[in-house]
């Protein structure tokens, strides 16, 4: 009788890995779901808040706080508007 390998579940480990690297975004901000890096020049500073090129959201200085690596990140909501719930931004960009 032949004995079934045994499937070996790395790989699952291996995907988990990346969403460990951002585990520092706040639950209340964007529950770990909607936030994703992004480059720090398409986050555009303006006179109240923080444009972000690619989708047109604009983020109020109350929804921006310091990133906590040296990348940019911006989190939307779901959903067809895809609202601005926050951003990150790498202080001194």
């Amino acid at each position: 009788m032949h004995e079934t390998p045994r499937v070996h579940h790395a790989a699952a480990r291996v995907v988990a890995i990346p969403a460990l690297a951002y585990s520092w975004y706040p639950l209340a901000c964007c529950g770990k779901m909607d936030c994703f890096p992004v480059a720090c020049d398409q986050l555009v500073e303006t006179g109240s808040g923080w444009f972000y090129v690619p989708t047109g959201n604009v983020f109020k200085r109350e929804q921006v706080q310091p990133s906590q690596d040296q990348h940019c990140h911006v989190c939307l909501g779901r959903g067809r508007e895809h609202p601005s719930i926050c951003a990150f931004v790498v202080p001194n960009v």
